[in-house]
Parts: structure tokens; C-alpha cells; sequence
């Protein structure tokens, strides 16, 4: 009977919390705290390469009111929103997800090879190259979703093996014949994708597209999911208690790996619109490494208090933060990797207490 009070509680918190937006302004005090702590913390490294911070803090600002800049930023903003979409999906779940960074990639890499191989209609070319990309990314989650699925194999150590294979990946399948650009001598890139593949553009000349819009209204679509849907509860449920939920007849694996798959889509979805809205072609240097998008989806999920809406502003905060980096480089000459640095350091103000609450809780330490 007791058993069925403590599931029946916890049923209850999942399927009646998260509802208000005053409560995600309640609960994004402390990452907002922390990020901006972490950003005065970051920007004062500076010292370090021997240039003034207050510079540095005036360039951004100067820099960052332009109509370009304002311009990058809804660029960049699409790909961060969906890189967040992704990790805070799984961590609802209780799956710590940090192969958004490789499925941002085979997202990416996916819908450039069908964006050169097929050229119809737009109508049903632009559809079918977003979901090459969502597939792309759903498939580099596969690995890790089956074994966490089967073998309980930590989801941390896989994810992060495949984000670092994502990249030499792309680069081979981007050297295969029909693929690479045959004129581009001094860099791996493949050939542009079709006209027919592109998004189209909403400000003509400033490079912003309709993958701003397609975003926004992932973002909405995942709030419902989560809040407005019965899988939303069964997501949320396991995240707060596995050991209830099995109780209560959810199968709480079936559960995890379905997320993670659909949070692997999400990355790549957000690797198609760079490449379908932006790039219009797959430039392998720019997806070496852990940085880019997906880390900044990472960071900008926890900023957001894991939740679908707070993800919305704080995309558009590290969009700007990416942006802000490239300025400072022209402008200042600090190195384009002090955004990463930055971005390290505001996540580990944000994370570490979640983290430590979280690991608590897989113990046993904290019901």
C-alpha cells in the first residue's frame, strides 16, 4: 500500500509539474546566476592573453548591436536550439546524452549526401533531406541506445566514443566519388546540394532562414510532448524514478531507448538546417572536435533549466556567445576557441550541482 502512495506521488509531481511558466522563471535562477557568473569568470581570462577585459566587454557590446551580427545570431540560433532539444529530451529520461555533438554531425553529413544525390521538387526534396538528416542522427544514437538498452552500459563513455568517430566518419564519406568537391584542393568539402534541397530564405541578403522557424516550433512540439502527452509522462516518470515507474507497469526501457532515438533525431535535425539553411555544403573542418553547435547545445539545455521553453532563451544567449567569439577575433585577435573556454567554464557552474544531485539519486542517496 505504501509502495502504491509513494508511485501514485510521484505520478502525480511528474504529470502536474512543469506547467507554469513563472515556475521555469522560479527554477532558472541558480543556472542564470551561474551562467552569468561563469561568463564574468570566463571574459576575465582575458587578463591572461594580456588584453584589457573591459575591452573586451565593450567591443561585444558595439559588435554585437550590429545588423550583421543580429543576423549571424539567427544563423546560429536553429542548430544550438535543436543540439539543446536533444540532450534536455534524454536527461528528462535519466540518459545523460553527450553524443549530440556526433549526431549534430551525421545530421549533418546525411542530408548533404541527399541533398546531392536527388534534386526534385522542392515541395518534396526539402522534407525528405530534413529527415534524411533526423535519421542520420537517429542512427549514431542507435549504438548507444541499444546498449544502454540490453548491456547497461553507461551512456556517458558510448556517446562520447561516438562524437569523436562522428567527424573522421564524415570526412570519409565526404572523399567518396560524387561527394567531395573535386575543386576544392586544400580542403575536405563536398559538392553544394541541390537548389531544390535549400531552405528558403526569410531575410534575403542576411542569410536568415526558415530553420528559425522550424526551431521554434520543435520547441513547442517537445514541450507538448512532455507535458501535454501520456509518453511525456512516461519520459518524465522514469527520469524521476525509475524503481515507480517500473512499479506502476511502464517499461521504463523501452522507454529510454525510444528517447534516445528521438533525441539523436533532434541533434541531426539541427545538423540538416545547418547545411540546408546555411552551409548548402559540407565543410569537414567545420565538425572536428567536440565544439561548435552541439557543445553549445549541451551547455545552453542546462542554462535552460532542461526544459523545452528556457532552452529558447538560452540558445539565443550562447548563439550570441559564438558570434560574439568570431568578433572578438577580427577585432580584438583573442582566439576563436576562447568561446569554448567560456562556455567550459559556464558549464561547469551550471552542471555540477545537477550532476552531483543526479548521481545521488542513481545511488539510492537521494529519493
Amino acid at each position: 500500500m505504501a509502495k502504491q502512495l509513494k508511485t501514485a506521488t510521484i505520478l502525480k509531481r511528474v504529470v502536474t509539474s512543469g506547467l507554469e511558466l513563472r515556475e521555469i522563471f522560479e527554477k532558472s535562477w541558480y543556472p542564470l546566476f551561474s551562467a552569468i557568473l561563469g561568463f564574468i569568470i570566463g571574459t576575465s581570462l582575458v587578463i591572461l592573453l594580456g588584453i584589457n577585459p573591459l575591452k573586451v566587454m565593450m567591443i561585444l557590446i558595439i559588435s554585437l548591436s550590429s545588423r550583421m551580427a543580429l543576423s549571424e545570431i539567427a544563423v546560429a540560433f536553429p542548430a544550438c536550439l535543436f543540439c539543446a532539444l536533444s540532450f534536455l529530451l534524454t536527461f528528462r529520461s535519466g540518459i545523460f546524452n553527450f553524443g549530440t555533438p556526433g549526431q549534430y554531425v551525421l545530421g549533418a553529413l546525411c542530408s548533404t549526401i541527399y541533398g546531392i544525390l536527388f534534386d526534385y521538387h522542392p515541395l518534396i526534396n526539402i522534407p525528405l533531406a530534413l529527415l534524411s538528416g533526423f535519421l542520420g542522427g537517429a542512427l549514431w544514437a542507435l549504438p548507444a541506445a541499444f546498449l544502454k538498452w540490453r548491456r547497461n552500459i553507461n551512456e556517458v563513455i558510448t556517446t562520447l566514443l561516438l562524437s569523436f568517430t562522428a567527424p573522421i566518419f564524415g570526412i570519409y564519406m565526404v572523399k567518396l566519388p560524387g561527394i567531395k568537391d573535386p575543386t576544392r584542393v586544400n580542403i575536405i568539402a563536398s559538392l553544394p546540394v541541390n537548389e531544390s534541397t535549400r531552405l528558403p530564405s526569410l531575410m534575403p541578403g542576411a542569410g536568415v532562414n526558415s530553420s528559425l522557424l522550424l526551431a521554434l516550433v520543435a520547441a513547442i512540439l517537445v514541450y507538448i510532448l512532455l507535458w501535454k502527452t501520456r509518453m511525456g509522462i512516461r519520459i518524465r516518470a522514469t527520469g524521476l524514478n525509475p524503481m515507480a515507474a517500473r512499479y506502476h507497469g511502464i517499461d521504463t526501457d523501452r522507454v529510454m531507448f525510444m528517447t534516445f532515438l528521438l533525441s539523436g533525431g533532434l541533434a541531426g535535425l539541427g545538423g540538416a538546417c545547418y547545411i540546408l539553411g546555411t552551409a548548402h555544403a559540407y565543410y569537414a573542418r567545420t565538425f572536428i572536435g567536440l565544439s561548435g553547435y552541439g557543445l553549445s547545445g549541451i551547455v545552453a539545455a542546462f542554462i535552460g533549466g532542461i526544459h523545452p521553453i528556457g532552452s529558447i532563451f538560452s540558445s539565443l544567449f550562447f548563439s550570441a556567445l559564438m558570434v560574439s567569439g568570431l568578433m572578438l577575433n577580427i577585432e580584438a585577435k583573442v582566439p576563436v576557441d576562447y568561446v569554448v573556454l567560456i562556455q567550459g567554464v559556464i558549464l561547469a557552474f551550471v552542471a555540477m550541482p545537477l550532476l552531483i544531485r543526479e548521481a545521488f539519486r542513481r545511488l539510492g542517496g537521494i529519493k
